[in-house]
């Protein structure tokens, strides 16, 4: 299959961005994002990576993560889309194909307050690994001139038992998200899902590696209520560990609500 076959797979015909020209001007603020994204792309853990939806091309990939699948960076940007047919779990590549197309269409439509849009995010497997490799994508849209033509994409672990999970956040919307239905093809609206004042802070303090005498002698609790909560925490994020329950609270946002009854020592 030759290129344009490739990239016309992950695009709707016609187009649903806008093929104006973006302008000079937009294009050095392009050019600034990319400069931000190259100096921060050692504070970054994930692969991290700038689609352009108008060029249809990679604009930059940092040079971490399980995701380069031992490429390096100007290898990936060389091959563009063709990079995902080479990393992403064959049976997953047709799903790859569609999220990608929701996405473009849900920041292109006009109904969609794309300023107020914190990211979307999805689940997807490596190729090899026997196929237990799940990686969460986090798309972040870079708008300018009102469009979101770019996005920034961050690659890292994910809990997921499957692949797919397509979810979009809103900044001012702490207690709502919106899930891609891939039976419908449209998105729903859905809760974000919440945790007490108490299971955020053992989650946050457990990022520490503070053992769990500690986090009850810090919380002001019990070492069963600790494990009671514990377990409560995993349930709602459907996670069986709190590694588990750390990744899942990096990727998707989280609503907390204050527990007013409780006090610490």
């Amino acid at each position: 299959m030759n290129s344009q076959d490739v990239i016309n797979q992950f695009f709707e015909s016609p187009p649903v961005i806008l093929q104006a020209g973006i302008g000079v001007g937009s294009e050095v603020c392009i050019a600034h994002y990319l400069d931000l994204l190259r100096s921060l792309s050692d504070v970054f853990e994930d692969t991290v990576y700038v689609i352009d939806f108008q060029q249809r091309c990679f604009r930059y990939v940092s040079n971490k993560g399980p995701f380069l699948y031992s490429h390096r960076p100007d290898e990936v940007l060389q091959s563009g889309y063709h990079f995902y047919a080479e990393v992403i779990h064959p049976d997953d590549y047709r799903m790859l194909v569609e999220i990608h197309r929701a996405v473009v269409r849900y920041f292109s439509h006009p109904d969609t307050p794309i300023h107020d849009l914190s990211y979307v995010v999805f689940d997807i497997r490596l190729r090899g690994y026997t196929g237990k490799i799940m990686l969460s994508h986090k798309v972040f849209p870079l708008v300018v001139n009102g469009q979101a033509n770019l996005a920034v994409c961050c690659v890292s672990s994910s809990t997921a038992g499957k692949p797919g999970n397509l979810f979009a956040y809103y900044r001012n919307q702490s207690g709502v998200r919106y899930c891609y239905s891939f039976e419908n093809k449209l998105w729903e609206q859905a809760p974000v899902v919440q945790l007490r004042q108490l299971e955020w802070e053992i989650l946050c303090l457990s990022k520490q590696g503070i053992s769990d005498k500690e986090l009850s002698d810090i919380t002001g609790i019990s070492y069963q209520t600790l494990r009671n909560t514990k377990n409560i925490i995993y349930k709602k994020l459907n996670v069986h560990s709190m590694i588990q329950a750390i990744l899942f609270s990096s990727n998707h946002k989280i609503h907390i609500t204050p527990n007013y009854s409780h006090h610490h020592k």
